[in-house]
């Protein structure tokens, strides 16, 4: 691994009392990590592609399925959350039909009021939780959407295609019937189309705007990562070409300050994206699906081919890994909660496993050395 990425600590994260733990014992607490899982949720019938929680409280996530389906479904309020795991008599609220082929992405406003999904079906659908109404469909796209993100301050959403290009939506002209789509990264020059990317786009992440420019990163099978600006849709600079296959997953730290790619290459590269460069890599052995930052603990998890892994990156160290059973498929997706205590992994079979992230007691007589 290169040289440490630069931390996120934050006032008000749970994170800065430990930042100046000691090495050694802070090296030890993180050795006896692990994930325990708790709940097997089986109502999607084909594999997840995404999941997502709202921000502001966390009581609201959606999964999205190759099933053609987005479902909404409740988090149980903190005292609940271990008899609704163990008893299964986990549900969701609320099935979202409407696309005509898979499901790529789904993701979820602040409050839990709206989403946004993305299909092959070359669509972009804004939905009212409240009432599972589709509020408008997007259609500008020429072949499948493979992903879909909120802007930090929810006033567009950007989307990835196989059509090479990314666009950008505004929620707030859903009544603009004649509101043209915008797309960030197709533009004329010298009288002919340039693409975002040069083969398929396959993720789209946004930089939060207390940034100094809102930045938009776009990935895709031609192994290239590029970074707009959002406001001129203009591309800032395109970093290194670093991956030696196509690019599958993009996820930005809490502070925006370090971004992560993954893809065939079975490498995990870690970037500064204020300068574009490359501060880290780690070389796994299976392909990476998926990638999500813990929001309050230092670390990376990734979904393989195999399983999944949660490396804390402040001591470049591996903490747990989690291989996929016999019939468990590949992992898809995956998506901590707002607390940081729960780690739900969504497979190619379309379960969706629930982890609790377990410590043990550091100082009880039989864990000191």
């Amino acid at each position: 691994m290169i040289n440490a990425p630069k931390l996120w600590i934050e006032k008000s994260t749970p994170w800065k009392a430990k930042v100046h733990v000691d090495k050694e014992l802070h090296r030890a607490m993180d050795e006896l990590e692990r994930l325990e899982l708790i709940s097997t949720i089986k109502e999607h019938t084909d594999g997840i592609s995404s999941l997502a929680f709202a921000d502001e409280d966390g009581k609201r996530w959606v999964s999205a399925s190759r099933d053609g389906t987005v479902r909404l479904w409740e988090f149980p309020a903190e005292k609940e959350r271990e008899r609704f795991f163990r008893d299964a008599t986990y549900a969701s609220s609320r099935v979202l039909h409407g696309h005509r082929g898979p499901v790529s992405c789904a993701a979820i406003s602040k409050d839990g009021k709206h989403a946004v999904s993305s299909s092959w079906d070359k669509t972009l659908k804004y939905w009212s939780l409240d009432t599972g109404k589709c509020l408008r469909t997007f259609d500008g796209h020429e072949n499948h959407v493979n992903w879909v993100c909120f802007s930090t301050d929810e006033k567009e959403f950007l989307s990835a295609s196989s059509d090479r290009t990314s666009s950008a939506e505004t929620p707030q002209k859903l009544r603009d019937e004649a509101a043209a789509i915008k797309r960030i990264c197709s533009h004329e020059v010298g009288g002919g189309s340039s693409r975002c990317h040069d083969d398929w786009i396959t993720a789209v992440v946004h930089a939060p705007s207390s940034t100094k420019k809102a930045k938009a990163m776009t990935c895709g099978w031609d192994k290239q990562i590029r970074v707009w600006d959002c406001g001129t849709r203009q591309v800032l600079h395109k970093l290194p070409c670093s991956h030696s296959a196509a690019i599958h997953a993009l996820e930005i730290s809490p502070d925006a300050s370090l971004l992560a790619s993954g893809g065939r290459d079975c490498a995990v590269l870690l970037w500064d994206v204020e300068e574009g460069k490359l501060l880290a890599g780690l070389q796994l052995a299976h392909c990476i699906n998926a990638l999500a930052y813990s929001p309050v603990y230092y670390w990376l998890s990734m979904a393989t081919d195999e399983g999944i892994e949660v490396w804390n990156l402040e001591i470049k160290k591996r903490m747990t890994k989690v291989v996929s059973s016999g019939g468990g498929g590949v992992a898809t997706a995956l998506r901590w909660t707002i607390d940081g205590q729960y780690l739900l992994v969504g497979y190619s079979t379309g379960t969706i496993e629930v982890y609790r992230k377990e410590i043990r007691d550091f100082w009880a007589p039989s864990s000191r050395k």
